[in-house]
């Protein structure tokens, strides 16, 4: 282990030349025996004393298990099961926060791959779901960021426990730390990604207004850089399920002109809730005519009413008359041509 401890200081080193010879080194080593170097790189992150050695261990791992690097398969099934294992344990741990995330970015990865050689995992939910209770505050952030990643990376895994997380994020969007709310807002919006169904889609509208209200305390914190990340989820949120939001469109967007108006904030700021807005509208725009096709079906989620397409409207004369041209510019150029002819019809 020492040699190797010595490696890895090397490939971190700042010198190139020594960290040039430390990474043919490391491709020899990887190339001649990839389960060593696996399980080599686990027990450092399990048991390095040096925190930045421990940081660079996910780093190392997570290319090594993407399935077209090949080393995964070579490992036996003794060694995946360890390796799995010891990720599980080690994110339970670990007591340094962004070493966490790395962990969390490689557990994802091991699902991802695990999926595509039709392995089960069953112990992954189950340990994510006790994270989720750990009284440590840090720890369920960390697990809600687990969750982000792996609707991410292996959404069909989640989709059939829906019931238990439209449970989990009803509470956690309301948890006692504001980390912990933001964290799950995120996990959240990923989670609504993986889901395509009306009536699925529909049950979680109920987590909406916790949503506008995470939103609203980071606007009033003055945190603009994490704003800006909860919005952009919820602006893929917006483009992809539009009619989501439908039952909440007027303090949505009251929230997103505010947002868009408000000289003190950056540009970016004001450009991500112009192009929420555009993106309900967008949809707005075209559902008129599906409306009137779709008139025998009885799901009232999936229509768009003609007080919600007047509130569009009134959201977006006031974009228009309020916003520099740049920024409303911005935003629409962001959008499809698709949904530009869309936002004129109204």
């Amino acid at each position: 282990m020492t040699d190797f401890l010595a490696l890895v200081a090397a490939l971190m080193s700042a010198d190139n030349a020594t960290r040039k010879q430390a990474e043919a080194a490391y491709a020899t080593y990887k190339g001649e025996h990839p389960q060593e170097l696996v399980l080599q790189l686990v027990q450092l992150l399990r048991t390095g004393q040096d925190a930045e050695a421990r940081a660079f261990a996910p780093v190392l791992l997570r290319p090594l298990v993407e399935v077209k690097v090949g080393v995964y398969d070579k490992l036996d099934a003794h060694a995946q099961l360890a390796l799995k294992a010891q990720l599980l344990e080690a994110v339970a741990v670990e007591p340094v926060a962004h070493i966490r995330r790395k962990i969390g970015h490689l557990i994802a990865e091991v699902a991802s791959v695990s999926l595509k050689f039709g392995q089960q995992w069953p112990e992954l939910l189950a340990a994510v779901s006790t994270l989720t209770t750990h009284a440590d505050a840090l720890m369920r952030e960390t697990a809600f960021d687990l969750l982000a990643k792996l609707a991410e990376y292996v959404g069909e895994l989640l989709a059939p426990h829906k019931q238990e997380f439209l449970t989990l994020f009803t509470n956690s969007l309301n948890d006692s730390s504001g980390e912990v709310q933001i964290a799950s807002l995120k996990a959240a919006s990923s989670f609504l990604l993986t889901l395509e169904a009306r009536e699925e889609l529909a049950a979680f509208a109920i987590i909406i207004n916790p949503m506008l209200r995470i939103i609203e305390a980071l606007l009033k914190a003055g945190d603009e850089a994490t704003f800006r990340e909860v919005l952009s989820v919820l602006v893929q949120v917006a483009e992809l399920h539009p009619k989501f939001f439908r039952n909440n469109l007027d303090d949505v967007g009251r929230a997103m002109v505010f947002i868009s108006s408000t000289q003190d904030l950056d540009a970016d700021t004001r450009e991500l809730a112009v192009e929420f807005l555009l993106s309900l509208a967008e949809n707005a725009g075209g559902m008129e005519g599906e409306e009137l096709v779709n008139d025998d079906e009885d799901d009232d989620f999936s229509i768009i009413s003609d007080d919600a397409v007047a509130q569009l409207k009134s959201a977006l004369a006031k974009l228009q008359a309020q916003l520099p041209a740049p920024v409303v510019q911005a935003a629409w150029s962001a959008l499809s041509g698709e949904a530009q002819q869309a936002l004129a019809q109204l």
